[in-house]
């Protein structure tokens, strides 16, 4: 079984897709495990994600990390540490005990999370009015819940209604 950090991304692609049959998805993913076609997929995909790794939830069991979603800074934070994960063969363990070091340090990967996580106070005051709405917009904008390009496509749009409200 080849579990490097590149085929690991592969299946989580394929995993995601919306237009390929289940089928052709497991097909896929054992083609890029090198894995016989009688095998659970099931058992192999638990063995690769829920063994080794749990994603970060917030309170209410939402997920607040997404490995394609967050693979753009996570990329760069181990790019700043001198692996790049785009040109070397990290075995998916290896990735896994470095993204471990990464959430427990403070940098962008973090941030994002506690974006994630941000629980709206039910009493908001002028003192902290524009903190709660600073953080809500950061938390809708690295949301897992829409993509990325709804929230570019609301905020442009946004934009867009206030340029018009001016003239």
């Amino acid at each position: 079984m080849d579990l490097t950090v590149k085929n690991v991304y592969s299946i989580l692609k394929i995993k995601k897709d919306l237009y390929m049959t289940e089928e052709r998805k497991y097909l896929m993913i054992l083609d890029i495990l090198d894995l016989p076609k009688d095998i659970p997929l099931n058992k192999v995909l638990d063995y690769i994600f829920e063994s080794r790794f749990v994603s970060p939830k917030n309170e209410n069991g939402n997920k607040t990390f997404d490995f394609i979603r967050d693979y753009d800074i996570i990329w760069a934070l181990l790019k700043e540490k001198g692996t790049d994960l785009n040109k070397e063969m990290i075995s998916w363990w290896e990735f896994s005990s470095m993204l471990e070091v990464l959430f427990l340090s403070d940098n962008a990967l973090t941030k994002r999370i506690g974006y994630r996580s941000y629980k709206t106070p039910i009493k908001v005051n002028k003192d902290n009015r524009e903190f709660v709405k600073s953080m809500n917009n950061q938390k809708l904008k690295y949301s897992l819940e829409q993509p990325n390009n709804e929230f570019k496509m609301k905020s442009f749009f946004n934009s867009l209604k206030s340029i018009a409200k001016r003239k």
